[in-house]
Formats: structure tokens, sequence, C-alpha cells
């Protein structure tokens, strides 16, 4: 660990591990304003729903706005609003809570059209599968969990 200033620790990677988040995690949402077409999204409805979904969690987020902006696959920039959630797994969670959170960020992530949906837990970016996660028939497939990239 980190010291940062005398007041607080900064955690490092190594909070989040196949056990879950240890105490201290801090998980950071990014919430689109529009689907991978980019079309527009409900923001407001969509940052409702993983705002309950995320304080079914823990005990409390922040959010922020932001601007992101995206290439799609046929090479076209795209500018978005976002918004970001931030909250702090003060008690930590364990493996099977941990995947419950990140399976329910990933349906929230399908419902909204997303291919993809950027979350960070202690700096280390994942990629949890929306629409990516379904095969040609429609349903679900392969972990819901993906780390950095495709699979």
């Amino acid at each position: 660990m980190d010291r940062v200033g005398s007041a607080f620790e900064m955690r490092t990677n190594g909070n989040r591990s196949a056990e879950g988040l240890a105490p201290s995690s801090l998980i950071r949402i990014f919430v689109p304003s529009a689907d991978r077409f980019g079309r527009p999204l409900d923001l407001r409805s969509l940052l409702q729903h993983v705002v309950d979904h995320v304080l079914t969690f823990t005990s409390g987020v922040t959010i922020s706005k932001g601007v992101g902006i995206w290439r799609r696959p046929d090479g076209i920039l795209l500018r978005e609003r976002v918004r970001v959630v931030d909250s702090y797994v003060h008690l930590g969670m364990d493996a099977p809570t941990y995947g419950r959170f990140l399976s329910g960020l990933s349906g929230i992530a399908l419902a909204a059209d997303q291919e993809e949906w950027l979350v960070v837990v202690d700096g280390a970016p994942i990629l949890l599968a929306g629409l990516n996660a379904l095969d040609a028939s429609g349903s679900a497939h392969g972990s819901v969990l993906r780390n950095g990239g495709r699979q």
C-alpha cells in the first residue's frame, strides 16, 4: 500500500482477487448516454438503474459528469455525455457477492445495447460484456467478466 498523506491509505490492485474485493476497494462505473450506434439512451433512467444496483451492495455512491469519446468499429468517432459512478466498498465483497454485482452490471449493459461496459476496480480496468456475452441465438455464454479486452 502506498501511503498518501497521514489520514488515509490508497490501496492498489492487490485488493481485487478471485476471492472477491478486499475492504476499502473503490469501484468506478462509466455510464453512457448513447448506445453502440450513437443513438441516445435515457441517461437519467440508466443512471438510476446503476445507482440502485450499486446501492444494493454498497452504502453510497458519488456521481460525476464527464465526456466520453470512442471509436465505432467503422472508424467513426463518437462523443457522448457520461456519468461516472464511484463507490467505496468499505467492508469488501466475497466472491459470490462480487460475481452477482458484476453480473447485474452486465445485465444493465445488455439492456442498454452496450457491447461492453467499462468498470474500474482499484485502478484496474474491467470490460463487462453486454452484447458480446451473447451468441448468435441471443443466449448468454462465457464469462461475464472480461479483463482488459476481448477473450
